[in-house]
């Protein structure tokens, strides 16, 4: 049986992100925080990415 290790991998880093709240008629800045949380909380289970900044386009786009 072999058994392998990846080595040199690591979790995604979402701990110090920069986010543009631009401006929403739709949701509130609750609304965005709660948004922005399940994003880095998914992003967290990628492997050796960063997340550098979040963007809050238009109510029609969303965040990107």
């Amino acid at each position: 049986m072999m058994l392998l290790l990846p080595g040199g991998c690591s979790r995604a880093n979402a701990s110090s992100v920069t986010i543009d709240y631009g401006t929403s008629s739709i949701y509130s800045k609750e609304d965005m925080d709660n948004a922005v949380e399940v994003i880095k909380q998914q992003f967290s289970q990628f492997e050796g990415c960063g997340l550098h900044s979040l963007s809050y386009t238009s109510d029609q786009y969303g965040f990107r």
